[in-house]
């Protein structure tokens, strides 16, 4: 038997004894990590479990854990690039960053920490910098179209309706195949929200990205407050923030997702763009993340 199989063995026995709470999956990341075991396995094996249960719950509780692994470390990197040594020493010097076998507690209490460092620290413009930057340290791949694709289409809004129709067909072959969406399963409902609120559109020379609930079901049943914004969250370095009587964490550190919704826009452009945040769910009474990117002079004048 593979140790990835002995482990999901003994977390599916851990979960059927103790139940799927956040107690008994942070005690069995930290008795796997003492025992200095391959904390890579371990989180994959008990992701695995998670989605062959199609358990939403367990799902949030363990994909995430592999989302959030190497962001702090890649932000660590590019603060030293853009804020220089003396910024970073105060930020993360003597600090154990999280890494893959970190707790989603563990991983929020630094990202607090981190967060007011920060802001104490350096200018909020530089860290905003930072946090978008983090983006573009992952493979081109990760982009969902390329320059030739964008001019093949001809338009941005052209661009904006394939981006939206994408998203959508996706959603629709996780409801038919009973998969799911990245951590949440989805029905009707969900699509039909979807469907109502495009995730990506053109007004005038700004572009607008607005991102779908991360636990769209449970966001639809709330009806305000923070558990609603804490389902829309799908940072899983902050969203615990939310809850937090202490938090949340600043809107400087939403730059990070930010610079993600700004990738696709620059693949097909082919250039770095800039862009701002319009509202994240860690402001009060505010239940949708949209961020404002803007276009180029010259793509608007070519591709409308």
């Amino acid at each position: 038997m593979s140790k990835k199989c002995i482990i999901a063995k003994e977390f599916k026995a851990l979960i059927e004894e103790d139940g799927a709470t956040r107690a008994a999956i942070n005690g069995y990341i930290l008795r796997k990590r003492a025992k200095n075991a391959d904390m890579r396995k371990v989180v994959e094996a008990m992701a695995e479990y998670a989605w062959s249960l199609r358990d939403e719950h367990l799902l949030c509780e363990t994909l995430l854990l592999c989302d959030g692994a190497d962001i702090m470390r890649r932000l660590s990197d590019v603060t030293k690039e853009i804020c220089g040594p003396e910024v970073w020493q105060k930020v993360f010097a003597g600090k154990q960053i999280p890494g893959i076998g970190t707790t989603l507690d563990e991983m929020n209490d630094f990202t607090l920490e981190m967060d007011r460092a920060f802001l104490a620290t350096a200018p909020r413009e530089d860290y905003e910098r930072a946090c978008e930057k983090v983006a573009h340290c992952w493979e081109p791949s990760w982009n969902p179209i390329t320059h030739e694709e964008f001019l093949a289409l001809g338009s941005i809004d052209a661009l904006c309706d394939w981006l939206n129709a994408k998203t959508i067909a996706e959603l629709e072959q996780c409801r038919d195949k009973d998969e799911p969406f990245f951590n949440q399963m989805v029905d009707d409902e969900v699509i039909e929200y979807s469907k109502a609120h495009p995730n990506y559109y053109r007004k005038g020379d700004k572009l607008y990205v607005e991102k779908i609930p991360f636990l769209a079901k449970k966001f639809l049943a709330e009806p305000g407050g923070k558990m609603k914004r804490y389902y829309a969250c799908h940072c899983p370095l902050a969203r615990e923030s939310i809850l937090r009587e202490d938090g949340p964490v600043s809107r400087s550190f939403c730059h990070c997702s930010l610079g993600y919704s700004k990738k696709p826009f620059e693949a097909a452009f082919d250039r770095e763009l800039t862009g701002r945040t319009v509202s994240v769910v860690f402001d009060e009474d505010c239940y949708q993340c949209v961020f404002e990117i803007d276009i180029p002079e010259d793509i608007l004048a070519m591709h409308t």
